[in-house]
């Protein structure tokens, strides 16, 4: 599944979310949330200490891969055999392989993403792509009585309207307007 969309629609909140109903369901079920820069950096430290094949064990030991920020790899992909890339290909074809889940997020869609050979690309849209949109003015407003109900912020309709109908961009920002009023 790769799912994509702008920032602060809740992509990772939903990731998560899903993670957790899985082990929710199977608390026996390996489920590994990590952020691609985070996968990166593993995979840097384990190579430089000669720890390659512990970096492989547990990746590819998964029933569940959720890595966000997959974007975040064209700062490092593109340099070859021997390097993350290589690694994240072999370890997404072993867990597909094998029949496992894996979940990523982005803020593009993965013919947009620089540096992602086409052998990834391919794999990335060989699953479901689903797009995260800004939500509409009514999506909007029930995020907002939630938010105010969550947090007992008093607030008007008329108030919470106003907001909805200034406010497009994302859910961070309609939190961020409702915390500033508290």
């Amino acid at each position: 599944l790769f799912i994509y969309g702008g920032s602060g629609l809740g992509k990772t909140h939903l990731m998560q979310a899903v993670g957790n109903a899985i082990l929710e369901r199977n608390p026996n079920k390996r489920v590994y949330y990590s952020t691609s820069e985070e996968f990166s950096n593993e995979f840097f430290n384990v190579h430089q200490e000669g720890r390659i094949q512990h970096f492989r064990d547990k990746f590819r030991a998964l029933d569940v891969l959720l890595l966000d920020d997959i974007q975040f790899f064209e700062k490092v992909f593109g340099r070859g055999e021997g390097t993350v890339e290589e690694e994240f290909f072999h370890t997404f074809n072993k867990l597909q392989e094998l029949g496992k889940q894996i979940i990523m997020i982005s803020d593009r869609y993965p013919k947009e993403i620089k540096n992602l050979s086409k052998r990834l690309e391919s794999r990335f849209l060989s699953g479901l792509s689903v797009e995260i949109q800004q939500p509409g003015f009514e999506t909007r407003m029930m995020i907002l009585r939630n938010i105010a109900q969550t947090q007992e912020i008093e607030i008007s309709d008329s108030i919470l309207e106003y907001i909805s109908d200034s406010v497009h961009t994302n859910v961070r920002e309609l939190e961020g307007i409702l915390t500033h009023l508290n």
